[in-house]
Order: C-alpha cells, then structure tokens, then sequence
C-alpha cells in the first residue's frame, strides 16, 4: 500500500450532494437495467432517493420540451464553440471561471448541468432551490478543493450530457464495478455507430439548449473527456477553437487520488478500493492522451493553443492574453478589468497539500504515462 494514500477510502454515506437527482425517470431506470440494478446496500438510500425525484422531473422535462422544443430545435450556434481541454486537476475549471469573466462567452452553470432537461422553467431561481439552499443541501465549495461554488457557477457539460443520454465515463463513478464499459466513452474509439450517433445528437442538442438560454453569446465548454473526442467534436464544429492545458501528471495522479476521497465517494452506488481507484486514473489518463496525442493534428491551423498550468497560476493575465491572441479572439483588453477583479477576489485561495508519491508507483505513473512527460517534457 502506498504511503500516500489511507488503506480505504471514505464512504461519506450521509453526504446530501449527488447531482443524480435531477435525472429522469428514462434515464435513471435506463442506468439501472444496464448495470443489472447493483446498488450495494450501504448505498441504497441514495439510490432511493434519485427514483423518487426521477418521476418528478420527467413531468417537468416533458412540460418543458412542450414549451421550448421547437425553439430549441431551431436554435443557430452563430459562432462554433471553444473547448477546453485538459485531464482532471490539470488547472481546466480556474482556466475555465477565468474566461467565463468575459461577457461574450456563455457556458452552463451547475443547476443547468446537474438538471439538463428541465432548467428553463424557474431554475437557479426557483422556490425549490432557494429551500434547498438555505437547508444547507446546496454545497458552498467543492469538496474536493474548497473551491467556491453556487448554483450559478459555470460548469462542466459532460455532467449534463451524462444525465441526457448515459453516453459518459461518468457511469464508472457511480458504478465502478462496471467501469471498463463505460471507459469506450472516453473516445468512442470502440463504441458503436449508434452510440456515436446519439452521443453528438444529445450534445448538439444540450449545445443548443445553452445558447437558447443565452443567445448570442459564444460557447465556452469545459469537460475533461472531449480531450478524447476531438474526431467526434470536429465532425459537429470544424471550426471549433481548442485551449489545451496540462499540468506535471505527478501532480495531477496525486490530485485526482483526492478527487476520487472526496467528490466520487460521495456520489457513488457501489463499493471503490484503493487499488481499483489507482488504476482507474492511471488507465483512463493513458485512453485520454493516447487520443489526444494521436488527433491533436486534425485541429485546423490556428485553433489549438496549448499552456502550462504551472505558466497559467505564475501569470494568469499573460496567459489569458497569449489564448486571446492565439485564437483571434476579442475584447480580451475590454474583459481585463473584470478577469483582474476576480483574481482579486481569488488571490488567497490555497491549494490542498500533498505527499510525495513513492517511488515504485511513480515509476508506474512514468511508464504508463511516457507520452506527456515526453511531449511536454515534465522530469520524472
């Protein structure tokens, strides 16, 4: 057992945050069958609790696709949108809050994500949420790194493409017993045509749905999976804008470990190991870089640029200025005062301390791990 890390993990059974419980009814019964409805006892309440939400908010999301599916439907990107690339703990969510300063791009925010098909009508802002809310059921910070957040801070949309359609490397969180195959949805590189196919036709469609909530505002998406999936990515927008960041993997292995004590275990429906959690990061990291290492060359000239995490926390406003120039994007003198005035209001944050990883496990980490600490020659 590595020194870094406990001999269990936490179980965090009374913890009120899993975003499930805006799924519907479709989706969720939909899950369960496909993992032969395996809910390990200690965790059968959660379980219970999404099944009694699920039916509620299918009447909500029929309501709602009554309202606005046809203007959903026929709604224009009028610009394609910008990806944020970057494995987990790589620096992809500051990267990502320090551009969402800047007015002209839009992206979801967590009750959006966490609620895809129902968060037009009444939303952040609904008697519902402001209860739950002031109950203290709505988390202030990330668990994972104390990192401030509320209904309306910019998220990730691959949580919301999760609870649409079942096609994310999500499942292996909740169901880690049945991980591997929910790790072909990392890249599709083995998923089939139909799995594809529904895949861009529920992302298209949540795309959509955001910039109907935003209209003329530019997509900024952050999601560590699409570091995988720029084949995919690049058959719906081929003039989507990449920013690409990467961090020392011994930094981001020791980070996403934490993750996984403190996020996944609060959301998952069966039993994790150690062991079983170490090798998920260390396979999973290889899928996403072997695909991106592989496809980076089919973005078109000029819309991929690539920073360093460890530039990027030296010099965020350098850095946001080199992405701006790099991509012929606007108005970055215009946002400045606003993305300054957030560093501001960040400035004391103060990152989780770590342990040194043993040397056995980073000679793994180095090995399995070769093609970024050569592309971006990292030491070991």
């Amino acid at each position: 057992m590595h020194a870094l890390m406990a001999t269990s993990l936490p179980k965090n059974l009374l913890s009120t945050t899993n975003p499930m419980v805006g799924v519907t009814a479709q989706q969720w019964f939909a899950l369960l069958r496909e993992n032969q409805y395996s809910i390990d006892l200690e965790y059968l309440h959660r379980a219970v609790a999404i099944s009694l939400a699920a039916p509620i908010n299918s009447f909500f999301a029929a309501r709602e696709n009554r309202q606005h599916g046809p203007a959903i439907q026929a709604t224009a990107l009028t610009k394609d949108p910008i990806f944020i690339l970057g494995h987990w703990r790589s620096g992809t969510t500051h990267l990502h809050y320090l551009m969402c300063e800047d007015p002209q791009f839009c992206a979801p925010n967590n009750y959006q994500a966490s609620r895809p098909d129902i968060f037009l009508n009444g939303g952040e802002t609904s008697l519902a949420t402001k209860i739950a809310n002031a109950l203290g059921l709505i988390p202030k910070t990330r668990p994972m790194d104390e990192v401030k957040v509320d209904v309306d801070t910019v998220a990730e949309d691959e949580q919301g493409l999760f609870m649409h359609c079942g096609l994310s490397p999500i499942g292996g969180w909740l169901f880690p017993k049945n991980r591997q195959y929910y790790d072909k949805y990392l890249d599709f590189s083995v998923a089939s045509d139909v799995e594809k196919s529904a895949w861009k036709e529920s992302f298209h469609w949540f795309n959509k749905k955001i910039s109907y909530r935003y209209p003329g505002q530019q997509l900024l998406l952050k999601s560590p999976p699409h570091t995988a999936r720029i084949p995919l990515i690049l058959e719906l927008y081929p003039n989507a804008k990449f920013i690409h960041i990467q961090r020392h993997p011994f930094e981001v292995y020791r980070s996403f470990f934490y993750f996984y004590q403190k996020l996944v275990t609060m959301i998952n429906l069966q039993r994790l190991s150690v062991e079983e959690v170490e090798e998920t990061i260390i396979s999973r990291y290889q899928l996403i870089y072997n695909s991106y290492f592989a496809h980076r060359s089919m973005i078109p000239k000029g819309n991929l640029v690539e920073i360093y995490y460890e530039d990027l926390e030296m010099d965020p406003l350098e850095q946001l200025e080199h992405i701006y120039c790099s991509l012929q994007l606007s108005d970055f003198i215009k946002s400045k005062p606003k993305i300054s005035n957030y560093l501001e209001t960040v400035k004391t944050y103060k990152k989780n301390s770590s342990s040194s990883l043993p040397p056995d496990l980073r000679d793994k980490l180095y090995t399995r791990w070769r093609l970024s600490f050569d592309n971006w020659r990292y030491e070991a």
